[in-house]
């Protein structure tokens, strides 16, 4: 057999191993294996926008005259995206001329992009489509001011005598 995804988690009612399954895809484990393997940690692509999921109805985007997309909520100031001019309310159409079909798509592949690479996003600002180059940076920096994202800080480590040795038992 092929290994097809990692067990994370499972939900149940009795605590036992019947319930639901969630699983790491194997592609995600890699990618985050090997990350660890060439830098020592994993860390995920921003751009630093926010949306609205309640706002990315198929209707909404007709009513703007946008098949697909994700509609900007807010833009983290002096992030990527600010940088590269993106707006509230600005659609994001594609990544890279890659059409993007929804938020969660988005944040997938830009989380899985290098940090420092340029990425070409094509927007739909009020019927206007335009193509605004901006760079990937890291999650944890572009949102570092916001408490919602302090899991993704990188800790400052202090060596200790305790975790310097090696205990057996």
């Amino acid at each position: 057999g092929e290994v097809i995804g990692v067990n994370t988690m499972i939900a149940t009612q009795s605590g036992g191993y019947q319930g639901i399954g969630f699983a790491l895809p194997i592609n995600t484990a890699v990618k985050s294996y090997n990350q660890i393997i060439k830098t020592g940690g994993v860390t995920r692509g921003s751009i630093g926008i926010s949306w609205n999921t309640r706002q990315m109805k198929p209707e909404t985007l007709k009513a703007l005259g946008a098949t697909h997309g994700v509609i900007v909520d807010t833009v983290q100031p002096g992030g990527p995206a600010e940088k590269a001019g993106l707006k509230s309310e600005d659609i994001i159409l594609a990544l890279n001329g890659k059409d993007v079909k929804n938020g969660e798509e988005l944040v997938s592949r830009i989380a899985d992009s290098p940090i420092g690479e340029k990425v070409t996003i094509t927007v739909d600002r009020n019927g206007k489509r335009l193509d605004l180059p901006t760079v990937v940076q890291d999650r944890a920096e572009v949102f570092k001011d916001d408490p919602r994202f302090a899991r993704f800080r990188k800790q400052e480590e202090t060596p200790s005598a305790e975790a310097s040795e090696a205990k057996f038992g």
